[in-house]
Order: C-alpha cells, then sequence, then structure tokens
C-alpha cells in the first residue's frame, strides 16, 4: 500500500481498518532524532462515525527507541505505544464545532501522508532531555546523589549563630 498517498477519506467513510509493521526506512526524521530504532514501527488505523456523528481516525503506533541518557550518556531503551485519534477537518472554520481538546486534522483532498503523521506523533512525545527512568541504574544519577548537600555535615556559622543567641 502507499501510504504517502493514504485514502483517508475511504478509509474514513467505510470504516476501514489498516493494520501494519515499517521498517525504520520510511520514518527518516525519527531515524534522524534517536539513537536506533530497535524495532519495526507498528501502527493500526481505524476509520469511524462517532456518536455526534462525525468522521474519526482512531488506532495507535508503536515503536522500540535507543536514545542516549542526558545524565550518563549512555544509550537506554524505551517503548512507545501512542493512542492515534483524529478528527479530519477540511478548513480552520470547523474547529469551532469540533472543541478543543480534540486533535484535529487538517486535510485538504481524499489522501494524506499517513507516513509523515505517524513519525510526526512519535516525534512530538519524544523527551525534550531523555535520561534513564529514576528506578533505572545510570551514572549521572549517582553522580547527581552524591552533589547533594549532607545532612551530616557541619554548618560553618552554626556556632556563631549559638553565639548571637546568648
Amino acid at each position: 500500500m502507499k501510504y504517502a498517498e493514504f485514502p483517508l477519506k475511504k478509509t474514513v467513510n467505510e470504516g476501514r481498518v489498516y493494520e501494519d509493521s515499517l521498517s525504520v526506512e520510511h520514518f527518516p526524521r525519527l531515524k534522524e532524532a534517536v539513537h536506533s530504532v530497535d524495532s519495526p514501527i507498528r501502527f493500526r488505523i481505524q476509520g469511524e462515525t462517532n456518536p455526534l456523528g462525525q468522521k474519526e481516525v482512531k488506532g495507535n503506533v508503536a515503536v522500540d527507541l535507543s536514545m542516549i541518557c542526558q545524565r550518563c550518556l549512555e544509550p537506554f531503551q524505551t517503548k512507545f505505544d501512542l493512542p492515534i485519534h483524529w478528527i479530519p477537518v477540511k478548513d480552520e472554520s470547523e474547529h469551532d464545532l469540533i472543541g478543543d481538546d480534540e486533535a484535529l486534522l487538517l486535510v485538504e483532498g481524499d489522501e494524506i501522508n499517513l507516513l509523515e503523521l505517524l513519525e510526526d506523533e512519535v516525534l512530538l512525545t519524544l523527551p525534550l532531555v531523555p535520561k534513564h527512568d529514576l528506578n533505572e541504574d545510570c551514572d549521572g544519577k549517582d553522580y547527581l546523589e552524591k552533589l547533594k548537600p549532607q545532612e551530616d555535615k557541619k554548618q560553618p556559622f552554626a556556632e556563631l549563630a549559638e553565639l548571637l543567641k546568648k
């Protein structure tokens, strides 16, 4: 299937479901943004009509990535499984009719580049400062712990404070 020319209108109107797994070669910006992509990018897209009669696209995109921890400068793995919920609109004037909480997808024709949209979803979820979780081993986290002030250190002016109280 040509996901660069994805038939969004047919997908939504007919309630079609697309599920696939693609290599990182289809997602060049993601490949550049992380240390490595450790799995194929898996996605599921389904067109449907919600109870209000609005056409929408639901699904998810999942991938395993390695990023460089900004504390210890070592790679670490993380998994992403992101929900997708788009409401396609033809122009921005429809925004007021739908509401602020919904993710609007501005569509000019009947087709979209699904690969770019999926890549955007993952890129927008990447952390600005990648780092290990607090419960994982990280040399940088240990270093930060050593920099915290120790409670048992003697305060240099504590004796002066005691003298001033007298």
